[in-house]
C-alpha cells in the first residue's frame, strides 16, 4: 500500500505531496494535472520495471515533463507585491522528483539530463535519465536508515549487516532499483521492486478488431487482469473457478443484462463470450459492443482473485454509457476493501457514487490550477500536507 506520494517538478504538478488511502479518488477539470499525476506514478514502477530512459523518451524527453513556469518564491513575491505572474519568466528546474513510500521503505527519485554536456556531439547527449536516487527504510532519512544512495553513475548499498558496497557503471538510463538484484545482501531493495512491479495501471482497453480482448488466447489460470487485457478471458475463467464468481456474475449481468462465460476451444484457447435472453447462441467476443466489452475488462480486474497490492485506473468511464456507472462504482467500492484502488476521472456521476458512507477509507484528491499555472490539491491545509524527509 503506498503510503505518501511526491511529486516535485513534473509539468503542471510543480509541488503536490498527499496521502492517499484504500481508495484514492483523483478529479479535476481538463488541464489540471490528472493525467500527469497518474503518469508519474507509472514511472516509478517502470524504474522497478526497466526502461526508464525510453519511458521518459517516449513522454517526450526531459525538455516536456519539467515545470517550466514560475517557482514558487517567485509567485509569492509577485501577488506580495500585486504583479502579474509570468508564467514563462523562470524555469524552477531541470529536473524532476517523484517520492513514494510503502509500508515503511521510501524511495526518491530524480530525473534530469545527468550525462548532458554542452560541448558533446554525440546523439544521445539529450538521453533523460537518472540523476539521483535514494531508498531508505523508516520515517527519518539518515545514515542509519539509508539502504542505497546514488548519484549518478556510482550508488552505495548498505546490506543486512550495514556493510556498505559501492556500486558503479551504473547507466543512466536505469535505475539502481531495477539493476541491482541481491535479495539476500539487499533485501530492502529487493522487497520494494517486486512490491512495486506488482503494481497495474490500466489506462483504457483497446476495443478495436485486433485488440487482445477480441482475440482467443491460450487460457492459462491467471489471477490477475494484465495492464492490456490480453489474458481477460483466462482472468473471467479464474474468477468463475476460484474468486468471487457470483459477485462478478452479478456485476456484469446489472450493467449489461447478459450472462458470462468463457467458451474453450482446442490449444486450449479462451475466448470471452456473453449470453442474453432470447438469443440462441453465446455472442462471442467479436460480436461485443466497445462500451461492454470495456466492462467486462474492468470487472475481471476489479474481481480479480488475487489482486495486485496497488491498482490505478485512469478514466474508466471512458466509452461506457451512463447506465453503466452506478454497477462500475459498485465494482470499485467491492475492490477497494481488498486492495488499495486508486480512480482518475472527470466524470462527477462515477465520482459521486464513490463518496458517500466512505469517507474513513477514501482521499478525494480534487485537483486545480493556481494563477500562476501549477497544479495544487483543492482545500489542502498545511497539517493535511504528510511530513517527507528533506
Amino acid at each position: 500500500m503506498i503510503d505518501t506520494v511526491v511529486i516535485r517538478g513534473y509539468r503542471a504538478l510543480r509541488n503536490v505531496r498527499f496521502a492517499p488511502r484504500q481508495l484514492t479518488l483523483v478529479t479535476g477539470a481538463n488541464g489540471t494535472g490528472k493525467s500527469s499525476l497518474y503518469r508519474a506514478l507509472s514511472l516509478l514502477q517502470r524504474a522497478a520495471t526497466g526502461g526508464l530512459g525510453m519511458a521518459i523518451a517516449q513522454e517526450g524527453g526531459i525538455g516536456s515533463l519539467t515545470w517550466a513556469g514560475v517557482g514558487e518564491a517567485d509567485a509569492g513575491s509577485a501577488r506580495k507585491k500585486q504583479r502579474p505572474i509570468q508564467g514563462t519568466a523562470h524555469r524552477a528546474s531541470s529536473t524532476v522528483l517523484l517520492g513514494l513510500s510503502c509500508e515503511g521503505i521510501g524511495f526518491e527519485l530524480e530525473l534530469g539530463m545527468p550525462d548532458y554536456d554542452p560541448e558533446s556531439r554525440s546523439p544521445f547527449n539529450f538521453d533523460p535519465g537518472v540523476v539521483r536516487e535514494c531508498l531508505w527504510v523508516g520515517a527519518a532519512r539518515n545514515r542509519h536508515s539509508i539502504c542505497l544512495e546514488r548519484k549518478g553513475p556510482s550508488a552505495q548499498c548498505f546490506d543486512v549487516d550495514r556493510l556498505q558496497h559501492v556500486v558503479s557503471g551504473l547507466l543512466s538510463t536505469e535505475s539502481a532499483i531495477s539493476a541491482l538484484r541481491d535479495p539476500k545482501r539487499l533485501p530492502e531493495l529487493h522487497a520494494f521492486r517486486e512490491h512495486l512491479r506488482s503494481f497495474r495501471f490500466y489506462d483504457g482497453f483497446r476495443v478495436d478488431a485486433q485488440s487482445p480482448l477480441r482475440q482467443p488466447t491460450i487460457g492459462v489460470r491467471s489471477p490477475v487482469l494484465e495492464a492490456d487485457g490480453s489474458n481477460l478471458a483466462a482472468c473471467v475463467q479464474t474468477i468463475l473457478e476460484i474468486g468471487d464468481g457470483e459477485a462478478f456474475r452479478e456485476s456484469i449481468r446489472t450493467a449489461v443484462g447478459a450472462e458470462i462465460e468463457v467458451l474453450v476451444s482446442d490449444g486450449p484457447r479462451f475466448e470471452v463470450a456473453t449470453r442474453v435472453q432470447g438469443v440462441l447462441r453465446p455472442l462471442r467476443a467479436h460480436e461485443h459492443s466497445d462500451g461492454t466489452l470495456r466492462y467486462i475488462a474492468l470487472a475481471a480486474s476489479l474481481f480479480a482473485p488475487r489482486p495486485p497490492p496497488v491498482a490505478v485506473f485512469n478514466e474508466p468511464e471512458a466509452s461506457l454509457h451512463p447506465s453503466l456507472l452506478a454497477p462500475l462504482a459498485q465494482a470499485i467500492l467491492h475492490a477497494s476493501q481488498r486492495t488499495q484502488l486508486w480512480v482518475v476521472t472527470h466524470n462527477d456521476t462515477l465520482a459521486a457514487a464513490l463518496r458517500p458512507g466512505n469517507e474513513g477509507s477514501l482521499a478525494d484528491i480534487a485537483l486545480e490550477r493556481g494563477d500562476d499555472g501549477a497544479t495544487g490539491i483543492r482545500g489542502q491545509r498545511l497539517l493535511d500536507v504528510p511530513s517527507w524527509p528533506d
